[in-house]
């Protein structure tokens, strides 16, 4: 069975996400396009004034160790880097060189409030998410396509804010092809700071990557960065923290590494079947494989994560669920976050219709398929498991063994 909505306009809901959306006119639209970014800067690119501050913990005031100096100091730049960058692009240009100045006298909690200031004005004018392509990463309220190769594995990726909900999108997506590795993120959108949550994580994913940490361990060292941001910018903590939800994926040979954090979803696909698939860490679906509860029960009950980045400390060994899976040529792998499952869970929370439609043609015809679903599931009144939809930002990333 495929998913079929009734014919339907989009007058009462978002209409650009109706000529957007759809992977065709999205390539299309992005041939011109570029995106902008920033990395974790390094121990040797920190300011030294940036060092001094992070010496003591901006809460307790207690010193700090030199490694969460470190720590803190790069999640501090990474801040003032990305604010920097956010107000370059929306011609914010002169508070953006004051700030970025660090050979001028402002203390770093002037520039930390100034660089807010500025920020929050421009979230009051709620601009649409920055649309970007040509880079290896999408995150902090951007959104668009990644395509890519991880050594001879096809990727295709594709993030937006989605039908119907606000005009944010806190998911990001990663792709490294020199660590053959894939990432989906979903900040969390009942808490403060989706999109920064997840912004923070990708980006000091990627930065532990490249020190040599291993999945697991690189998702954890994302939480300690997140808590740390959350730490500097008493905003973002609190009863409602920032957080995300976290999937990785790498190619190793014949294999696949799997590691994630709450309920952005991995499949592997094989002729149509699922051979794996990874287990959200929700309430509801934890209660449910334990036999606690009923599938009706299980659903109302799902949007609680019982596992999440952002919300206390992480051992990468007991908190990251890590997979090896055995994977063959012509197998393909779905990554997704909970926009996209949510909508497609079958009355037993299955998702057998994404498997049926991920094998039929090229990766961005498959992206095509399924955002073209979603839009007509959105815009049904029921789902096809008799619940509504549920609006949300969407990200899909499908990979080819």
């Amino acid at each position: 069975m495929e998913f079929k909505g009734p014919p339907a306009t989009l007058s009462d809901v978002n209409k650009r996400l109706s000529a957007l959306i759809r992977g065709k006119d999205i390539r299309s639209r992005f041939k011109q396009k570029t995106g902008s970014y920033v990395q974790v800067r390094g121990e040797k690119e920190l300011p030294e004034l940036a060092l001094k501050f992070c010496r003591f913990h901006p809460q307790t005031h207690q010193p700090l160790s030199r490694e969460d100096t470190i720590l803190f100091a790069q999640v501090l730049m990474h801040e003032i880097d990305e604010g920097v960058r956010v107000l370059s692009h929306y011609g914010q240009e002169e508070e953006a060189k004051i700030i970025n100045n660090f050979k001028n006298s402002l203390h770093i909690l002037q520039r930390l409030a100034l660089l807010r200031e500025q920020l929050d004005k421009l979230a009051s004018k709620s601009y649409r998410p920055e649309a970007v392509s040509h880079v290896h990463k999408i995150r902090n309220n951007q959104w668009g396509v990644v395509q890519e190769k991880l050594g001879k594995h096809d990727v295709y990726a594709v993030t937006d804010s989605g039908i119907g909900y606000k005009n944010v999108n806190e998911d990001a997506i990663l792709v490294l092809p020199q660590q053959k590795t894939v990432a989906v993120v979903d900040g969390m959108g009942g808490h403060l700071g989706g999109n920064i949550a997840s912004c923070v994580a990708i980006d000091f994913f990627e930065f532990a990557l490249e020190k040599g940490l291993d999945l697991a361990e690189a998702i954890s060292f994302a939480n300690d960065a997140i808590l740390a941001r959350s730490e500097l910018d008493s905003r973002l903590g609190g009863r409602t923290p920032m957080g995300c939800t976290f999937a990785a994926v790498r190619f190793l040979d014949s294999k696949i590494e799997v590691a994630h954090v709450g309920d952005t979803k991995v499949l592997l696909v094989r002729k149509k079947k699922i051979i794996y698939q990874s287990q959200d860490h929700t309430q509801g679906q934890y209660l449910l494989s334990e036999g606690l509860v009923d599938c009706a029960t299980a659903f109302e009950l799902n949007h609680i994560l019982s596992r999440c980045l952002g919300l206390d400390k992480m051992q990468a060994q007991r908190d990251v669920s890590y997979s090896i899976v055995p994977c063959k040529s012509g197998d393909r792998i779905v990554m997704m976050t909970d926009g996209i499952t949510d909508n497609f869970f079958d009355k037993k929370f299955q998702l057998i219709n994404i498997a049926n439609a991920v094998m039929k043609g090229s990766l961005s015809t498959v992206a095509d398929r399924l955002i073209d679903t979603y839009h007509n599931l959105m815009l049904s009144k029921q789902l096809p498991n008799g619940r509504s939809p549920k609006a949300d930002n969407i990200s899909l990333a499908f990979l080819q063994c």
